[in-house]
């Protein structure tokens, strides 16, 4: 059916849709996309757009890569700013570091300070730290405000923003406007909190600033992590001790996508909306309209690898109708989700306990990087299937391959040969010699890696053209105005949502023996 649906109307009549899980899943990941490129539709989409992806445009137009992003050194910091994250909940994301509330916890009894922005007082609030509640929304004025009272007092880092930075007065043209009085409108938190906070960041021997899910999904997320990254960087506080480190880890994965292009965005636009992919994929929220709207190039088939779009994506009951409209849908997952339920075909995949694995995916994110080789530890059950072996066989199914006729046959050859550990232990030579699969495999428990040099990153792994730190990329800074405008009606409830400690975004959800705790409304 995707063969004959490819053939009679072209190949972006068919859609995939690849879910969160498969970023934690190296060869899920490798090959998923490969099917993409494969089926050579442009209407690919994941799970980025629905949580994330602010993050990885600021990261290309600030640092140079989609995928570089500061780690809070968290077992050497002064000051640590939390805006939008959970970690007692959701051990908080873009950071690989266990036990974080309790190193949190660490930072205040060095004499250190901690302090969480949230609208609500959260679990973590609760457990460490100072609480500063925030309007909702209100995350990109604060950051602006504590940049503003920075460079108006003259306590940035003049040394490394002039060596290591470009644009710092077009950064405070845009932060002009932002002083504290017009800040605590926005923010409901006092002018003088504000300018004895900027300080105290600006002061501390180590800082960092950290900004997570709730952030990301908020009306200004990829200013506001901006606004992370330059008051980090104008302080001195991007890669030093006790501030924003970037690990290279086992392999530095930036530096080789650049030099391999596969960090390069596709120059085409979406049917509808005119939208650009972020890492090669479309915004979930034009996913009905693609469907839905008549034309030659509209969505006939789906392919949903490990992900729940019905329930996890916005506007339900437009998806509802998109979904039951297609020709073809195509669910590869552990449960019948809800999207499954819709479903022509539900193909069985295994989950982490019966496959091998090497978590590639996390190496950048890592204060202390290690890396570890994990066994499977269950068998195969019933007609479960890894995803890559799915993901060959739907190919086949479609009339054509996964990446290019060489790569399939390359990637089906060297999975046979060398298993799927030798698959993903192949980058890995470089760092840990020419056996490194059984070099993992003699440090079941992990194996830790060396430290990054602070000052490395900035001095020689950078990859924006000027080399250096881009304070003020016009393209997300003209969303300055808005903020301005969008002062908050405090009358107004603003409905949102919050992690289970149980689950993870959606997963688990349908284990009967992992059952979420009830959601309760809080007001």
């Amino acid at each position: 059916e995707l063969a004959r649906i490819r053939a009679a109307h072209g190949p972006h009549a068919v859609g995939v849709y690849l879910g969160n899980p498969a970023a934690f899943s190296p060869l899920t990941t490798l090959f998923g996309t490969a099917f993409v490129r494969g089926l050579g539709t442009r209407n690919y989409f994941n799970a980025g757009s629905l949580d994330c992806n602010n993050k990885f445009v600021v990261a290309r137009e600030m640092l140079g890569s989609p995928g570089t992003h500061p780690v809070p050194d968290l077992d050497h910091s002064q000051f640590a700013l939390l805006l939008g994250t959970n970690p007692s909940v959701s051990q908080s994301s873009f950071v690989n570091a266990p036990r974080m509330v309790e190193r949190l916890r660490d930072i205040e009894k060095r004499g250190g300070r901690v302090v969480v922005v949230d609208p609500r007082r959260t679990e973590t609030a609760r457990s460490v730290g100072e609480w500063l509640p925030i309007r909702p929304g209100g995350d990109a004025a604060l950051l602006l405000g504590l940049i503003h009272v920075i460079l108006r007092e003259g306590l940035q880092h003049s040394v490394r923003v002039g060596r290591f930075t470009r644009g710092l007065e077009d950064l405070r043209q845009h932060a002009a406007a932002f002083d504290p009085q017009r800040v605590s409108q926005l923010t409901g938190i006092e002018a003088e909190r504000i300018e004895g906070l900027a300080r105290e960041f600006a002061a501390a021997d180590g800082a960092f600033c950290h900004v997570s899910t709730g952030v990301n999904q908020g009306p200004h997320g990829s200013l506001a992590y901006a606004c992370k990254i330059a008051l980090e960087a104008i302080t001195g506080n991007l890669d030093r001790r006790g501030g924003g480190l970037f690990p290279r880890g086992a392999f530095d994965v930036a530096t080789w996508a650049r030099r391999l292009g596969i960090d390069r965005e596709p120059k085409w636009t979406s049917r509808i909306g005119g939208f650009r992919p972020v890492l090669g994929a479309l915004p979930c929220s034009i996913l009905p309209d693609e469907i839905l709207t008549p034309g030659p190039e509209k969505i006939r088939a789906l392919v949903v690898l490990a992900g729940n779009p019905l329930l996890s994506a916005a506007d339900g009951g437009r998806l509802l109708e998109a979904f039951e409209s297609l020709e073809l849908l195509v669910v590869v997952d552990l449960f019948v989700n809800d999207t499954a339920a819709l479903a022509h075909a539900v193909l069985p995949a295994t989950d982490w306990l019966e496959r091998e694995d090497i978590p590639l995916a996390q190496l950048q994110l890592q204060p202390e990087p290690y890396l570890q080789w994990t066994p499977a530890v269950a068998e195969v059950q019933a007609e479960r299937r890894h995803d890559w072996q799915i993901l060959l066989e739907l190919a086949r199914a479609a009339g054509t391959y996964v990446g290019s006729p060489l790569a399939h046959h390359a990637l089906e050859k060297s999975v046979a040969l060398f298993g799927p550990s030798g698959v993903m232990a192949a980058p890995l030579a470089s760092s840990l010699g020419p056996r490194p699969l059984q070099r993992l495999k003699r440090h079941p428990h992990g194996l830790r890696l060396a430290d990054s040099p602070h000052g490395e990153f900035l001095e020689r792994r950078i990859g924006t053209p000027s080399r250096r730190v881009e304070l003020c990329p016009e393209a997300i800074f003209a969303d300055t105005p808005r903020v301005l405008r969008d002062l908050p009606r405090t009358e107004e409830l603003l409905l949102f949502s919050k992690r289970q400690r149980v689950g993870h975004n959606s997963w688990m959800h349908n284990n009967a023996d992992l059952r979420p705790e009830p959601q309760r409304a809080h007001l």
